[in-house]
């Protein structure tokens, strides 16, 4: 796992550190999310290697993969 999330670089807590990292963690995955939600590009099926936080729109007609 990273040291920070992929959009925003907020800074995780380190499992070591404490022990409600998890929750913590995943509380900063959702903010980096929605915070700075951005669209990489318009596509019709799922892309083979999308990289980590990459969003995307399903055109019609879309697929499932």
């Amino acid at each position: 796992m990273a040291d920070t999330t992929p959009n925003l670089n907020l800074p995780f807590i380190l499992p070591s550190q404490a022990l409600k990292h998890v929750t913590h963690n995943e509380a900063l995955l959702l903010l980096d999310t929605l915070l700075h939600l951005t669209v990489v590009d318009e596509i019709q099926e799922p892309p083979a290697l999308p990289a980590y936080g990459a969003s995307f729109i399903v055109g019609t007609p879309g697929s499932s993969g």
